[in-house]
């Protein structure tokens, strides 16, 4: 039976839906249900399988309304730590340390270095006590670290920078206050004319508290019942829009007076226009996190570090070259690793050991993926930077030996994008989440000999 959508008029795809859909599909949005919202806004059953690319796998020949219980349907997309507020009405998350005390303090300082009158852009002026604070609007992008966190915002958004505006720095003194608006623009107002036919309407909303404010201060979200308190560092980041694009009501909010100090917040805006494809998310990017840095160093198990020690000593004349590695080990043809294979128990022992501190450390029961012998880079060595395959979710790096003129870096992002520098000791082992962080060795190594023990686990598959 031929499957069609019940709607007698049939509408095209625009750029906007187009937008729409691959911005969806790439926050693992599911198709089926892409397909029936798209059925009941009037596009053929024909249009959207073409334009997906994809055909249900249910039957949507009778599908409903567009959401004709409530036009916003929570859907979790995968911001690593945040919190989702429990509501119907708003798509709503809050985000625990996304910047640093000392990111804070810089970024404090470069907002309050070009400070002018805020401006409204969706408010018809009458009141001139509605906004009363001030705002830096280019400071922030001369700055680098300005630059990068306006960076790290869009990574962690997975959304393209050019579908983005400028990072915004706002800056509050007691009393002063922003009333309830919304960010999204009326069809009337100024913004929506000067801005929709080049940036489109407001998506999402990214705003950092860069300091604590004692008494007050709040963001209050009136119809939803919500109150962010500010806490430095901390971020509140939501859906300007019903999924229809239509601005969603319940996005109102207020910031409110407080009595002493100052109140400096970031806060950047997201647009459904820009430049290419709206979604930058690597697939693995989008793997669950479990530990909210993403790695963190440990000691090995003595027993077990100087077992892999003597073994290592006594087995070097073994070393083969490393085959298989040359897509990111990218001095292979001129400084090759080598493999020293390790027997069979010593893997298990290996595995026994650092399992349980793995678990404890991601919460979550684990099974093994693989243990590889003992890697030998040699002097000039680089590894390129590149996430792991999917089966190796929480992985250890243990260092068993070295010979170094100086110490050689692990360059490691944290699940907020910030890039990490991590120095190992023998004895010293690196917990991380391999498959969802970039990590390399960009220096090339100063040194005789650096030796490496890789153990790979994924989290336990259910016994069915």
């Amino acid at each position: 039976m031929s499957k069609q959508n019940n709607k007698t008029e049939q509408v095209i795809f625009n750029d906007q839906w187009k937008i729409w859909i691959w911005t969806n599909i790439g926050r693992g949005c599911d198709k089926d249900e892409i397909f029936r919202i798209l059925m009941a806004k009037g596009f053929s059953y024909e249009d959207i399988s073409i334009e997906l690319g994809y055909t249900p796998t249910t039957d949507l020949s009778n599908a409903p309304g567009y959401f004709e219980d409530n036009l916003l349907r929570s859907r979790k997309i995968n911001l690593p730590n945040a919190v989702q507020l429990d509501s119907d009405k708003v798509e709503l998350y809050q985000v625990p340390g996304f910047l640093n005390q000392e990111e804070c303090a810089h970024l404090i300082e470069v907002v309050r270095s070009e400070l002018t009158p805020s401006t409204l852009l969706n408010h018809d002026g009458n009141d001139p006590e509605f906004r009363t604070s001030r705002t830096n609007n280019h400071g922030l992008l001369n700055d680098q670290l300005g630059a990068e966190i306006d960076i790290r915002i869009c990574r962690y958004m997975g959304i393209n920078p050019t579908f983005s505006e400028t990072i915004q720095g706002q800056y509050y003194l007691p009393g002063e206050v922003f009333k309830p608006h919304t960010d999204w623009f009326s069809g009337d107002s100024e913004g929506f004319v000067y801005n929709d036919s080049k940036w489109n309407q407001r998506t999402w909303t990214f705003m950092i508290y860069l300091n604590d404010v004692e008494h007050g201060g709040e963001t209050e979200f009136p119809n939803v019942d919500y109150v962010a308190k500010p806490k430095r560092g901390d971020a509140i980041i939501w859906n300007n829009q019903y999924r229809n694009g239509e601005g969603n009501n319940d996005t109102l909010h207020c910031s409110k007076p407080f009595d002493t100090g100052f109140k400096a917040v970031i806060t950047k805006w997201f647009r459904g226009h820009g430049e290419g494809e709206p979604n930058i998310r690597h697939a693995r990017e989008g793997l669950k996190n479990y530990h909210s840095v993403g790695f963190e160093k440990f000691q090995i198990p003595p027993t077990l570090f100087d077992k892999l020690q003597s073994f290592l000593w006594k087995n070097s004349d073994s070393q083969i070259d490393e085959t298989g590695s040359e897509d990111y080990l990218t001095n292979f043809d001129r400084h090759p690793s080598t493999i020293i294979q390790i027997p069979e128990a010593l893997i298990e022992e290996t595995a026994e050991a650092t399992q349980p501190i793995l678990e404890k450390w991601g919460s979550v029961a684990l099974e093994l993926s693989a243990v590889y012998g003992i890697r030998k880079y040699a002097r000039g060595s680089t590894l390129s930077t590149h996430r792991d395959r999917d089966t190796h979710i929480l992985s250890a790096i243990l260092n068993i030996d070295q010979e170094v003129d100086e110490p050689w870096p692990l360059n490691i992002e944290d699940h907020y994008f910030r890039r990490n520098e991590v120095y190992l000791e023998p004895g010293e082992m690196l917990l991380y989440e391999s498959a969802r962080l970039n990590h390399g060795r960009e220096i090339p190594l100063n040194g005789d000999y650096f030796c490496n023990l890789f153990v790979h686990f994924q989290p336990r598959k259910p016994v069915e």
